[in-house]
């Protein structure tokens, strides 16, 4: 009887076995909400004279993307970032920064753009020179 029941369990699993498949899907990461915007800096160097007190301007436009996004920009000084909310797609802005809490050396600024319940686009390599 054990062998029975033992034989009935082998072909019973072997059946299910060669009977079913299974085929998992390729993943894919999900794609971001919005399209990347690109995010124009200029000037992209500046001399803003001796430390500290020198003043950095930029002409900052957001172009492409859709719907509004938040920019924010790491000044690379330690003293802190801006942020902008509500950006729209192609404008441009005006953003500033008086370089007080450092001392002469080159400051590399990182540039973010964030659209709502999408990811975050980095730009990095904006370098304002700050010779004393």
């Amino acid at each position: 009887m054990r062998k029975k029941i033992f034989g009935s369990f082998v072909f019973l699993l072997a059946f299910i076995l060669m009977t079913t498949t299974a085929q998992a899907a390729p993943a894919s990461p999900p794609g971001p909400l919005y399209p990347a915007p690109d995010l124009i800096v200029s000037p992209a160097t500046q001399n803003i004279g001796t430390a500290p007190g020198g003043l950095a301007v930029w002409y900052v436009t957001l172009q492409g993307g859709s719907g509004t996004y938040k920019v924010t920009v790491t000044w690379g000084d330690s003293c802190g970032s801006y942020t902008v909310s509500n950006w729209q797609p192609n404008t441009t802005k005006t953003i500033s920064h008086t370089f007080d809490c450092g001392y002469a050396t080159t400051y590399n600024q990182t540039w973010k753009a964030a659209g709502l319940g999408g990811p975050i686009y980095e730009y990095s390599g904006i370098i304002s020179i700050n010779r004393g």
